[in-house]
């Protein structure tokens, strides 16, 4: 009797550490959500900046610079993504360099460390929110040979989490993948020929910050179901474009005399033989005109690029 005691009490004692044994503990990209937020860090004349949108569809997306006597030096384009099988990876896109991604070994309410050991150079990504407030991060090799280390202070306010939305905090993401280069995949996004022959009837396109993107979906009557006046707002060849966005006739009459009016973001990624192309479109507010105009056209969205897709097995 008391062995058989002994084995129970051993299973009870010991089963709980073998299901965690085998069952890793898994991470939610919501945890990191205290990385979101414009940052910035400035010393002499160089600025290094980074700005990070909130959790949501599985994802963060971010961008950073470097300004050193106003002309930027370097940048990327960043993302903390949840895969299929729950680990988090940050992936970076830095000027001059391929994407590299780092999987999420360890993270606490305020700290992240992304590694890669059969990265070059860095083998490891350390974010650590300070008790100041602060955003600390360590970039090194695994045996900490190499590194630098930034500290940067933030510049706006903690965005609202998506349970807790602004009237401009809306936004949703929409991903494909498309297999051709990023460059290619830009030029479907800014050659008018291009946009033609997937989104929309006629296009007018200047492909430079601030020239036009206005795209007719009924040329005959250019005031109604087009990006009449829309310009482009961020560009960066093959990585980038970003653009003001008008919605169609049935929501124009709040839609379309907002200020600011609704905000497209498309981003490139290397992925492979091909490219993972990024749709954020943001600025929809919380009253139920505009959540209907925000279903609408992410269904619109959705729809186009299914139609791009197919453009490449025809």
């Amino acid at each position: 009797m008391k062995s058989f005691f002994v084995q129970w009490l051993a299973f009870f004692f010991f089963f709980p550490m073998l299901v965690v044994i085998a069952n890793p503990t898994s991470h939610d990209i919501n945890d990191l959500s205290w990385i979101s937020g414009a940052w910035e860090m400035c010393e002499g004349d160089k600025e290094v900046s980074e700005q990070w949108m909130v959790p949501s569809g599985g994802m963060m997306m971010g961008m950073g610079r470097t300004v050193q006597s106003r002309k930027t030096i370097e940048w990327e384009f960043l993302k903390i993504e949840q895969r299929e099988n729950g680990e988090l990876f940050f992936v970076a896109s830095p000027s001059g360099q391929k994407v590299a991604a780092f999987k999420l070994v360890l993270s606490g309410k305020s700290e992240a460390v992304f590694e890669n050991p059969k990265h070059d150079f860095p083998q490891r990504i350390i974010y650590r929110l300070q008790p100041e407030g602060s955003l600390f991060v360590r970039v090194e090799s695994l045996d900490k040979t190499k590194g630098f280390e930034l500290c940067m202070k933030r510049t706006a306010p903690v965005p609202i989490s998506i349970e807790r939305r602004n009237p401009m905090s809306q936004m949703f993401t929409l991903k494909l993948y498309v297999p051709c280069s990023p460059e290619s995949a830009f030029a479907l996004f800014t050659v008018e020929k291009e946009l033609e022959s997937w989104l929309t009837s006629k296009a007018h396109v200047e492909a430079r910050v601030g020239g036009a993107f206005e795209l007719f979906w009924a040329p005959q009557d250019p005031e109604n179901d087009s990006t009449l006046d829309c310009r482009i707002t961020a560009l960066v060849p093959g990585k980038l474009v970003a653009f003001d966005w008008r919605s169609p006739r049935q929501f124009k009459t709040f839609a379309n005399h907002a200020d600011p009016l609704t905000h497209v973001a498309v981003f490139f990624l290397p992925q492979g033989a091909g490219t993972e192309v990024y749709l954020v479109h943001s600025g929809w507010r919380s009253t139920p005109e505009w959540q209907s105009a925000c279903e609408w056209q992410r269904q619109a969205w959705t729809m186009a690029l299914e139609g791009l897709k197919k453009k490449f097995t025809r």
